[in-house]
């Protein structure tokens, strides 16, 4: 479902889209709806000095101290191969997914924080952090129509009928408005868009994560390449390897899972195709930060 208005549409599409990309044979790239996914969200309380633990989630992951001191910092966020950025109490910090970082709470007391995980898309695949440079630190006055998009989100019932799935889209495209103004695009060139094209077969695959992992020579045939000069492209347009892809797929599902199923953790393994339960509980972990059982009595902070 595709909740953007024409006018946001017509920022992405301004920045991605090109007619000289049409390929030799006179195709274009697809319809590029955006596309908002919750995952996550909560007012939690964060205690003195405590910390999320090096991570690296496969959503984005925007937050702020609720009440918060202004000028006192309130988190210290550290990014790997990156310098470490204090964040004021007025201000919402913003981690893109599969950035590995860990947040400390430094404000010298406890206080609430309201988070949300979530995902902007693009043709069913690309993060619109792809696309856009999104800003690490939100100050106002955004941050304050963002504060009240945040608490709307995450203060929103998980949908039970058409309207509130709706309403909950809806609220996704207020947040995707504020910060598509906030962020800069990036540059693409037309190799790019043509890569981009000829991956769509394969991040269509990748993406039925309860199918299995596709091999390497699956992949690579169905973009019409050879596998050496496929995983190169590959990198090129993710910054990942398909494996790697593969598997923040699969910890995006086992979240949902998680979150809205009665399926067991030994279930849920299964399911995605670990080799057991212990297996799935080590990569969940490296990738949340908690382990399945606490993600899913939400014994966490942010």
């Amino acid at each position: 479902m595709n909740i953007f208005t024409d006018d946001m549409s017509k920022s992405v599409q301004n920045t991605f889209y090109y007619p000289e990309m049409a390929d030799r044979r006179g195709r274009e790239m697809p319809p590029l709806n955006l596309f908002f996914e919750f995952a996550d969200g909560a007012r939690s309380l964060v205690v003195c000095e405590q910390t999320s633990g090096w991570r690296s989630m496969p959503f984005n992951l925007i937050g702020f101290q609720m009440a918060g001191r202004p000028e006192e910092p309130a988190y210290r966020v550290e990014v790997s191969g990156e310098r470490d950025r204090l964040v004021p109490g007025g201000e919402l910090f913003l981690i893109p997914g599969g950035t590995f970082h860990r947040i400390t709470n430094i404000a010298g007391r406890p206080f609430f924080c309201a988070w949300l995980h979530f995902r902007l898309t693009v043709l069913q695949s690309l993060e619109i952090a792809d696309l856009y440079q999104l800003p690490p630190k939100i100050g106002e006055p955004a941050a304050e129509r963002l504060r009240r998009i945040l608490l709307t989100l995450v203060d929103t019932p998980s949908p039970g009928d058409l309207h509130e799935a709706v309403q909950l889209q809806l609220l996704g495209g207020e947040l995707a408005r504020e910060l598509l103004t906030l962020a800069e695009p990036k540059e693409i060139s037309a190799l790019w868009h043509s890569n981009m094209y000829r991956m769509l077969p394969v991040f269509k695959r990748l993406a039925n994560v309860e199918n299995g992992r596709p091999a390497t020579a699956e992949l690579a045939a169905a973009a019409n390449l050879s596998a050496s000069r496929f995983l190169a492209i590959f990198r090129s347009l993710t910054g990942t390897s398909p494996g790697r892809y593969f598997e923040q797929g699969r910890i995006r599902r086992s979240c949902i899972l998680l979150r809205s199923s009665r399926l067991t953790i030994n279930e849920i393994a299964d399911r995605l195709g670990y080799a057991d339960a212990f297996h799935f509980s080590r990569h969940f972990k490296a990738a949340m930060g908690v382990s399945p059982s606490a993600y899913r009595a939400k014994n966490w902070h942010f």
